[in-house]
């Protein structure tokens, strides 16, 4: 910025010269065509704190512009008024955007005159157009996906925010241009920012989800054993002399145990507040009354072993929870009791406040990443939050393949079904399920099961009834790990004594069952009637190559749908059927037929060889 010697005006170097021309000399009407800071303040000093932000920005071109144009003013101002977090990076962050924009805009129209508010105008809408192809294309002409979409966003909110400006200043014509802009907008959008949708949504589902991508779990584990030593080291040391070293270390290793134990976004638990950590100190969200009535041993372990704490997540709209493990309480307390000898200001309202800054707090990325690095993991890249909840989501996928409410329910009514019968034969309706895993009822276990797994003809329902036994297997551990948490030893032993008997009279109780379940399988999916003609087979083979040889070698093809359909189908029924792949059908062919049909066509070709080579012919059928 450079200072009118006339006016005593400030504008932007590169326009100077053009004020110049016109300047009167006037302060108060000196009517200029360049950027002037006086522009800015008139949105900016309604709010003083957004004034500071406008004060922060850099003397470069994009900055300049941040500061001076009114359209991207208001929009900073709309912006800053309705965060909850009041995120100054975020703020600047969005009117960069608009400013780069704006200047890209300038650059091809070679206008400097241009302003935000043209920018909003029906008229200049392909060159807002071309203006934002150009900023969000890379070198190699990919697209910028996440840009791009970013400010569609903005030239949405922008075009709003401008517009509720103007309806308040009754200028009725201007509000019936943004009404026009926001409807050209708003039709053009799928061509304009479709492929960018897709484009991010591919990136997430391959880039996240790629096993290569994901945290090593040898990484995991180095980086949980560091941070757990480190914080440990710290806290014992009785002589450690705390400053802003020291703090900013303990302060990363924190936050970086919050955020990948919770597997949140990086943001979130570096955003707890001093107000929302002494809750989570007093258990505030539980009440006692609450923790007396808890029955359940893993929710009575979770209020032993974790702190509860409440912020607001993502947008503000909604609270999310993060656990706190009781392992770093006394870690988090010193934290708090050290800032005024760390150069923390007094003011500042976070947890994990910057050092020398009133409203700042660290930032959850550059923790998790320089921990990392000090810990020597070796994908320090690797390890985010973002893709820690990856991880997260992988090892509950892996214990739990699909969370089938019907398949849940089923096992339940299958136990319930059993009890019922029990209770019948008994007649002893005060019987419940603990008492079925009991030793002394084996018997009568026993004969409700052969009793509900009796069909009318008195053959046996096999599938019933070994499921049953599994069941009964599960639910004896599961009972049993419940009452090691209760500490009931003797009931531990009963159940010991259950599972005993139970394997010990597996043979002759499930021995039947398994069998014919074994013989319905063999017989069923292995008879040769069920299975398809090795004549079907290779009619169907010489039918797809045959065709997909003519398909690929006749030039003149005029490639339309049919076309392409055939092709699929004809690929995808040569793959399918050759790898043996998933469950599918040609016609009456399943995939366990195929697999046999495959099986009984290799051991045919292997006796074949063995046949020729024993009277010296080495030729065999293909």
């Amino acid at each position: 910025m450079k200072m009118c010697t006339k006016c005593s005006g400030f504008y932007a170097s590169h326009l100077l010269w053009k004020h110049l021309l016109k300047c009167t000399g006037d302060e108060a009407n000196c009517d200029t065509t360049g950027s002037d800071m006086r522009a800015a303040s008139y949105v900016a000093t309604i709010n003083p704190e957004f004034n500071k932000i406008l004060s922060c920005f850099h003397d470069d071109n994009v900055g300049t512009i941040c500061k001076t144009d009114p359209m991207i003013t208001v929009v900073g101002k709309a912006l800053w008024e309705r965060s909850v977090r009041k995120d100054k990076k975020t703020v600047m962050g969005e009117m960069r955007k608009l400013g780069n924009l704006l200047h890209v805009a300038r650059t091809m129209t070679k206008n400097n005159d241009l302003t935000g508010n043209d920018m909003l105008c029906p008229k200049n809408f392909r060159t807002v157009v071309n203006a934002l192809n150009e900023l969000t294309a890379k070198e190699d002409n990919s697209l910028k996906a996440g840009l791009k979409l970013s400010l569609g966003y903005l030239l949405k909110k922008a075009a709003r925010f401008t517009k509720c400006e103007l309806i308040i200043d009754g200028d009725d014509e201007e509000v019936k241009e943004r009404d026009k802009f926001l409807s050209v907008l708003d039709g053009s959008w799928r061509y304009l920012f479709n492929s960018a949708q897709i484009e991010l949504e591919s990136n997430r589902e391959t880039c996240l989800r790629r096993p290569r991508s994901l945290p090593l779990e040898s990484d995991v584990q180095t980086l949980r054993t560091y941070v757990m030593t480190r914080i440990s080291t710290m806290v014992k040391d009785e002589y450690m002399v705390w400053t802003a070293s020291e703090f900013i270390e303990l302060r990363s290793l924190l936050v970086c145990r919050l955020t990948l134990f919770n597997s949140r976004r990086g943001g979130e638990p570096a955003r707890l507040t001093l107000t929302e950590w002494h809750d989570a100190e007093k258990q505030s969200w539980l009440s006692d009354e609450m923790v007396q009535h808890v029955e359940d041993p893993m929710e009575k372990l979770l209020v032993e072993k974790y702190h509860l704490a409440y912020q607001r997540g993502k947008g503000s709209r909604k609270m999310v929870p993060i656990l706190i493990p009781i392992d770093i309480m006394e870690a988090l307390k010193i934290l708090v009791n050290v800032r005024s000898s760390c150069s923390v200001d007094n003011g500042n309202p976070y947890l994990f406040a910057t050092t020398k800054s009133a409203s700042g707090h660290a930032d959850g990325w550059k923790s998790v990443r320089d921990t990392c690095i000090r810990a020597g993991v070796s994908y320090p890249e690797r390890m985010t939050a973002t893709k820690m909840i990856t991880v997260v989501g992988k090892a509950l996928w892996e214990r739990s393949v699909r969370k089938d409410k019907k398949t849940v329910m089923g096992e339940m009514r299958k136990l319930g079904n059993l009890l019922h019968v029990a209770w019948t034969m008994t007649k002893n309706n005060d019987l419940t399920g603990n008492d079925m895993l009991c030793p002394k009822n084996f018997r009568t276990v026993v004969i409700a099961l052969n009793e509900l797994t009796a069909k009318e003809d008195n053959s046996l329902k096999a599938g019933l009834k070994l499921s049953l036994g599994y069941l009964l297997k599960k639910a004896a551990r599961f009972t049993k790990c419940e009452l090691i948490i209760d500490g009931d030893d003797e009931e531990v032993k009963e159940r010991d004594k259950f599972l005993s008997v139970l394997d010990g009279s597996w043979r002759y109780l499930f021995n039947s069952a398994q069998i014919e379940l074994e013989s319905n399988r063999e017989t069923c999916l292995r008879r040769p009637r069920s299975l398809p003609l090795e004549s079907d087979v290779q009619t169907l083979r010489t039918y797809v190559m045959t065709r997909i040889s003519t398909m690929v070698k006749d030039e003149y093809m005029v490639w339309t749908a049919s076309e392409f359909i055939e092709l699929r189908s004809l690929l995808v029924c040569r793959l399918t059927l050759f790898k043996i792949g998933f469950l599918m059908r040609w016609y009456n062919m399943s995939k366990t037929q195929w697999k046999n049909c495959w099986s009984r066509s290799i051991i045919w070709h292997t006796k074949e060889e063995k046949r020729q080579s024993q009277n010296g012919s080495h030729s065999h059928p293909h």
